[in-house]
């Protein structure tokens, strides 16, 4: 995703761009943050029972409740975002331009993850993980998986290109139906959703599909969030509606970024209401793998929940994933909305290293598994081998190269390889 907008009033300066800086770190901290999620997986209590291939012996509540606020909002960030700059890119370059680079970018680079990455990782967990720990267990979470595939981290790219060409193709088509009534509709569309946003009303709104689609489905488990699907071609109806809705409300805020200046003056109030429904849904449905399950003689049993329990939990589910995503991006527009050479890099080599972490993580997570450490010194640990690993492969071995180009839509020199003082 590029991050450009038009600036000034006049033909001469609407030709410039300025890039979107609070957006760019918030694009970037995103998929950093999805490492540190997958990072803390080995670390969280009851894992073993979601089938990740590593247990850690020295669990933590601590972990479980980072991996489930990161989960919560990440992606709602990353969907919203793609929406927006697919609107802006599109007032930029024509539809077939468009398709040209978002397949290059996107589903190209999900076909070379999905190639070798995933491959690399399953052959890894069978030769070295497996041997090493034992079998991991079973998943015992509720799965949806139509046309089953190894998916693994890379589902968003594989959703993200659905979501490309719907949404561009519905783009297109509309130009084949009567104006006026396109027009009308559109208009429509566009004043409610701004009588919404007007009002703040737009944290209810847009988590109520997500939460109706979470209460209907018939074995959905709170600590379980928005589900992952990382093992099917054929998401379930609550991860769709749910990113669907957030990606076309991004569209929407393309051209109504005023909204986004109400978020930056209330981010505080807008996490601290995040804070409030996750503390109802924990309460009711719990935070942590272990906490869905129960001992039913011997054997651990899913949790299920129904009634006013589930609904309150699938509410709030949709509530604190929207008001944590409002309020992180007005934080950013508050403290990240000037240039910074640091973030910006950050945010070109964040892709990459989302891309390509998962056979590292599990690795070293493997590695210090079974050592008598306290669960903190071996996260970071992990963290800090990872992390310097992924960011030089991205300087030497992606940056410069044609691997840069394709991810990042330009391939940097060398000695141009470091962050620069001047914004770009």
């Amino acid at each position: 995703m590029t991050s450009d907008r038009p600036s000034g009033p006049t033909p001469s300066t609407q030709s410039q761009v300025e890039r979107f800086h609070a957006l760019d770190a918030v694009r970037g901290i995103t998929l950093l943050l999805v490492i540190v999620l997958h990072a803390s997986m080995s670390f969280t209590p009851g894992i073993a029972y979601t089938g990740w291939p590593v247990v850690d012996s020295n669990p933590s509540s601590v972990i479980g409740l980072i991996l489930f606020t990161i989960h919560l909002f990440c992606m709602p960030v990353f969907f919203l975002l793609a929406g927006f700059f697919t609107s802006l890119q599109l007032t930029h370059q024509s539809t077939r331009e468009f398709v040209k680079q978002r397949t290059k970018r996107i589903f190209v680079a999900f076909l070379l993850g999905w190639t070798v990455v995933v491959p690399v990782t399953f052959v890894f967990i069978a030769t070295t993980v497996i041997p090493i720990l034992g079998r991991p267990a079973s998943s015992m979470l509720p799965e949806n998986d139509l046309i089953p595939a190894p998916l693994l981290h890379l589902w968003f790219l594989w959703l993200l290109s659905f979501y490309y060409l719907v949404f561009v193709a519905a783009r297109s088509l509309s130009t084949l139906a009567p104006h006026r009534a396109v027009s009308a509709f559109a208009a429509g569309a566009e004043r409610a959703m701004s009588w919404i946003c007007r009002r703040n009303l737009e944290p209810l709104i847009l988590a109520l599909p997500l939460a109706t689609c979470l209460f209907a489905a018939r074995s959905w488990v709170p600590s379980q969030g928005i589900p992952t699907p990382s093992n099917s071609l054929v998401p379930d109806l609550s991860v769709v509606v749910g990113y669907a809705v957030a990606f076309g409300f991004g569209w929407f805020l393309h051209g109504h970024t005023e909204v986004m200046a109400r978020w930056r003056n209330n981010w505080k109030t807008l996490i601290v209401l995040a804070i409030a429904a996750m503390t109802v849904m924990i309460a009711i449905g719990g935070f942590d793998a272990q906490s869905s399950f129960e001992l039913v003689n011997g054997t651990p049993t899913l949790i299920a929940v129904s009634g006013w329990k589930k609904l309150v939990c699938a509410l709030g589910c949709g509530l604190a994933a929207w008001f944590l995503t409002l309020g992180l991006i007005g934080a950013a527009l508050r403290f990240m909305d000037a240039y910074n050479a640091r973030r910006r890099y950050l945010a070109d080599a964040s892709y990459w290293m989302y891309i390509i972490h998962f056979p590292l993580i599990v690795g070293l997570q493997t590695l210090v598994a079974r050592w008598p450490l306290h669960w903190a010194l071996k996260y970071a640990i992990v963290l800090g081998v990872a992390l310097p690993i992924l960011l030089g492969s991205y300087r030497y071995l992606v940056r410069p190269t044609w691997i840069g180009a394709l991810l990042n839509g330009r391939r940097i020199p060398r000695s141009q390889a470091l962050p620069h003082n001047t914004a770009t």
